[in-house]
């Protein structure tokens, strides 16, 4: 017989948090976030000779959209653009 861990145990046999499941997930967002968007940006400046102007903004794109990213999942009551939708339905106004 083989001995299998639980579905989301890691190594040392020990189960993650669904938190820290989705700030691991929204960290490895953020990082692939600002890579992908670095390299459009070097593509772009490389195509259109606007070297390193592209590259900076996309970069700064790619911070920011990440890090809204990251606090849409790991905080969403700090999510600065509009209230979850879990909460609209406890409007005291209806």
């Amino acid at each position: 017989m083989t001995n299998q861990e639980p579905s989301g145990a890691g190594p040392s046999g020990t189960t993650r948090s669904p938190t820290a499941q989705k700030a691991i997930g929204a960290g490895l967002t953020l990082a692939a976030s600002v890579g992908v968007f670095a390299y459009g940006g070097l593509w772009l400046d490389r195509t259109l000779g606007t070297r390193p102007w592209l590259l900076l903004l996309m970069v700064a794109l790619g911070i920011g959209g990440g890090m809204l990213h990251l606090i849409y999942v790991v905080a969403p009551d700090m999510w600065p653009f509009a209230k979850p939708a879990s909460d609209e339905s406890n409007d005291p106004d209806e």
